[in-house]
């Protein structure tokens, strides 16, 4: 399962939830931006409430988190570190499960699955040139209100 999406029969994550790795990042940069306590804290193994939940619906949690707050999402940029199984044939289906669950325009979230060997390349290019790599932003209004 990756961003809610079954993407293999025979790769399975060990997980007390789905263990869905890209909605679980997402979730924890989406609480990481808000200042709220992470993943493990919102949704504790400890709960058998949240045994063998789907992520999606953890996911939907934090959105509701985000409403409530009057915060917004700008934009989602997430690299996917996986050599198989390859995403591309899931690509827009992933990306039309998360945004549709987020209520984000397709332009607000990118995918990009990559091979461990082009983000090592990456990584030292950022390094080399000194780019910082994307990260989560919202936009929070509560200030404004």
């Amino acid at each position: 399962m990756i961003g809610g999406i079954m993407v293999s029969d025979s790769l399975k994550a060990q997980a007390h939830s789905d263990g869905d790795v890209l909605i679980h990042s997402l979730i924890d940069a989406l609480l990481g931006a808000m200042g709220e306590p992470d993943i493990g804290e919102m949704f504790p193994d400890s709960d058998p409430a949240f045994k063998g939940i789907a992520s999606s619906i953890l996911l939907k949690k934090v959105k509701e988190l985000l409403n409530n707050n009057n915060i917004e999402i700008l934009n989602l940029d997430c690299v996917l570190v996986i050599e198989e199984p390859k995403l591309s044939p899931f690509k827009n289906e992933i990306v039309h499960n998360i945004t549709g669950i987020l209520g984000i325009p397709r332009s607000d979230f990118n995918l990009i699955p990559r091979p461990r060997y082009i983000h090592q390349i990456q990584q030292f290019i950022h390094r080399v040139i000194r780019v910082p790599f994307p990260r989560t932003r919202i936009r929070d209004f509560r200030s404004t209100f």
